[in-house]
């Protein structure tokens, strides 16, 4: 009887002392970002649903840490958005956290959408002919530690807004009547 629960006390500090050591890479990876070399950095992946378009790929990559989603120049409204984080090339790479999605079209903001580390977060509307008209977008977890997340918006018949909104703030306008065309986003290391 006294083994079993000498075992059971083994077994449980053990799990414990693991919980810990994975817990504290992860927050000495994340806090110590900034001295990986880029291979190592997180990367941002994602697709729009645009009209009469349906599914489409980034259009571009901005950099190490950036895409481009939807289009430009074309008219047509950005109905859907899909955003996640993936590892850099070194399969090793990991982050714990992921991405949170909000969109505002049909008059009401959506339901936020998140969307652990390597998986998408999917906001909007697929077939109901609704435009975005604003965005916020945020890190969720330890990778908003080392990281914030940039986003711009291409409005319709105004282009490229020029200010860049970050973490969670509202990109666009409920208030506006212009739809959302295209969104550029980043991740930038907090220093």
């Amino acid at each position: 009887m006294k083994i079993k629960k000498i075992s059971k006390r083994i077994i449980s500090i053990f799990l414990t002392m693991v919980t810990v050591v994975t817990m504290l890479a992860a927050v000495t990876i994340t806090a110590n970002a900034e001295y990986f070399p880029e291979k190592y950095e997180p990367r941002l992946g994602g697709r729009a649903h645009v009209q009469s378009l349906g599914w489409i790929n980034p259009t571009s990559n901005t950099g190490i840490n950036g895409i481009k989603i939807g289009t430009e120049g074309q008219a047509l409204r950005l109905e859907c958005i899909e955003l996640g984080i993936y590892p850099g090339t070194d399969p090793n790479w990991w982050y714990i956290g992921g991405i949170s999605i909000k969109t505002y079209s049909g008059n009401k903001w959506s339901k936020l959408s998140e969307a652990p580390f390597g998986k998408l977060a999917k906001s909007g509307t697929e077939g109901e002919a609704k435009c975005i008209k604003a965005v916020k977008i945020n890190l969720t977890g330890l990778i908003a530690n080392g990281y914030d997340i940039y986003y711009r918006l291409h409005l319709q018949s105004s282009g490229w807004e020029t200010s860049w909104h970050k973490n969670g703030e509202t990109a666009g306008s409920i208030n506006n009547a212009k739809r959302v065309e295209a969104i550029e986003v980043k991740l930038v290391h907090k220093n």
